[in-house]
């Protein structure tokens, strides 16, 4: 389940940068895998190649990191909307990055975050977090329902 790897000091709110390097930069801050600008090349190679925005409003880059112990998510909420580039047209709200553990089961976890950000109901209710922990407790919740 997401919320089993997702930590308050891992969620950024009111989140701002104006290009995806420098959002995955600021994300990177946060994570273990502080200022590699190598993973922040090998995330805009393979979105370059693939582009990992579903629209809505969403986007959730990703790479896989050799000798990583457990995935990390990294989840940045954006109110105002990031100017990332979308099929759709939209601003880009919410960005889940994904560090992945060769351990851990990368599909599985994608899937999950696919179905549960696809729902309106729940990207309302993240924007309307105030809180680290509140957002926790509403992908945990919307994970059970």
């Amino acid at each position: 389940m997401l919320g089993e790897y997702l930590h308050k000091d891992k969620i950024l709110l009111n989140f701002t940068a104006d290009t995806i390097e420098k959002s995955l930069l600021k994300m990177l801050e946060v994570s273990e895998e502080k200022a590699n600008t190598a993973l922040v090349q090998e995330i805009l190679d393979r979105e370059t190649l693939m582009p990992t925005s579903l629209g809505k409003g969403i986007t959730l880059p990703r790479c896989h990191v050799k000798n990583k112990d457990r995935t990390e998510i990294i989840l940045a909420l954006s109110p105002d909307g990031l100017p990332l580039s979308s099929f759709d047209q939209q601003q880009t709200r919410i960005i889940v990055l994904f560090l992945f553990s060769e351990k851990d089961n990368a599909a599985s976890l994608l899937a999950q975050s696919l179905r549960l950000f696809n729902d309106d109901s729940l990207r309302s209710d993240l924007m309307n977090c105030s809180t680290q922990d509140e957002v926790i407790q509403t992908i945990k919740k919307w994970e059970v329902d």
